[in-house]
């Protein structure tokens, strides 16, 4: 053995500290990112809140600031911004219609979609299943199996977790929609990780309360103008602050000594840089609604229960917003819309096919069912004929995917169905 020294060129990947910043203020929901904007105006004494009354059309350029008037104290008080909230908060009698419209787009099928039903119609107030699939089984005459696939999919929905059978299967999905893909005991897992309890709900219908919740306010806002839909995004309290005009002033005194220039100084370049990146988070969010408004129009105006499907690369892609951002423009972003209330990442769903782009899966199972349907009873279609007359329509899907689709629609294979 003996000691060397080697030269090494290695490349290595280092995000700047502002570029981290800015993709932690991009990710955070928008009450998360007002305690963010309070916590920064205690640090640095250049933030100053407008008034609550006054528009944000009044905002000017902050190099202009030393111009202007006297403002308002720094701080607002939390119980008076909290009783600015306005009705957009997301009510338990919401969570109903939200569920209903989610079971008749995932479930076409009249027998699956009766199942669903059935399980939604035996949810606790908590959203918990109060009773055991074998009795849903014999309610509505088929396998608990069945009902079991049916249930799953169901805790897939928004909220993640509806029909869960206790806090142990709840708390485990919650953790696997987290990234942590390998916890069997949650109990155990969060014991080791205590750090994971603040993204963790006690129950499914948590944020469905009764009372106002702190947990979910959409930033988005979708609204229907004639036959045309317009898109707000909530700016309060993002833009909600402005240069102090009193130290911006006493940074260009003449008479100030170098240090406390230097301190003053550093803080005013960083609330520059702040407001830089609230803007330009604003500005993805909304580019982001613009674009869900648009490809999914039909949707949001009523006209179908189906969404387009698009995927989140697919949307970057033509927005030219990179992959990373846009999972995090989506992430925990909710948009108020004429259908309800939806989580931003909700509006983007696979294709089905290996090369086709323009059919759902919801629309597939109901163009399964209907080749079906319409089949001679005599001389019923095999799967192979059923992937021949999709593929004649345009959707390129192999034999096994047609079998897996039938299977969900509980649909039996041919020998089956052949009646004489």
């Amino acid at each position: 053995m003996k000691q060397e020294f080697r030269l090494e060129l290695k490349q290595t990947l280092k995000p700047l500290p502002l570029l981290i910043v800015e993709a932690k203020l991009l990710e955070l929901p928008l009450l998360e990112l007002q305690d963010k904007i309070r916590e920064e105006a205690l640090q640095n004494p250049f933030i100053e809140f407008q008034d609550e009354n006054l528009m944000m059309q009044e905002i000017i350029n902050l190099d202009q600031i030393i111009d202007r008037g006297d403002y308002s104290h720094p701080l607002i008080d939390e119980d008076e911004e909290r009783d600015r909230i306005d009705e957009r908060w997301i009510q338990k009698d919401s969570i109903w219609p939200r569920l209903e419209i989610q079971l008749e787009m995932e479930f076409p099928q009249k027998k699956l979609k009766q199942i669903a039903y059935s399980i939604l119609n035996h949810l606790d107030d908590r959203g918990f299943l109060s009773c055991s699939v074998e009795k849903i089984a014999h309610e509505v005459n088929t396998s608990p199996e069945i009902v079991e696939k049916v249930r799953k999919k169901i805790m897939r929905f928004d909220p993640i977790g509806v029909g869960a059978l206790n806090v142990k299967e709840y708390t485990t999905l919650q953790l696997h929609d987290k990234g942590f893909k390998n916890v069997k005991d949650p109990e155990v897992f969060i014991k080791e990780h205590p750090e994971v309890k603040k993204f963790l709900l006690p129950y499914p219908l948590y944020k469905y309360e009764d009372k106002k919740s702190p947990y979910v306010y959409p930033e988005v806002i979708i609204r229907i103008e004639g036959n045309e839909l317009r898109v707000e995004v909530d700016e309060n309290p993002i833009l909600n602050f402005r240069v102090n005009k009193k130290y911006l002033a006493l940074l260009q005194s003449p008479d100030l000594d170098k240090q406390t220039r230097k301190f003053l100084k550093e803080k005013y370049q960083k609330v520059l840089e702040f407001q830089r990146m609230l803007l330009k988070r604003r500005e993805n969010i909304r580019k982001v609604a613009e674009f869900i408004a648009e490809s999914q129009k039909d949707f949001l105006l009523g006209k179908n229960n189906f969404l387009v499907p698009i995927t989140q690369k697919e949307a970057a892609l033509q927005l030219y917003i990179p992959i990373s951002t846009f999972n995090r423009i989506v992430k925990n972003k909710y948009a108020d819309t004429p259908r309800g209330i939806f989580e931003l990442r909700f509006f983007f769903k696979k294709a089905v096919g290996r090369f086709n782009s323009g059919v759902s899966e919801d629309e597939l199972l109901l163009l399964i069912k209907e080749i079906v349907e319409n089949e001679n009873p005599k001389k019923p279609y095999s799967d192979e004929d059923i992937a021949t007359i999709l593929k004649q329509k345009g959707i390129n899907i192999s034999r096994r995917s047609v079998r897996d689709k039938r299977a969900q629609l509980g649909i039996p294979p041919s020998s089956r169905r052949r009646r004489v």
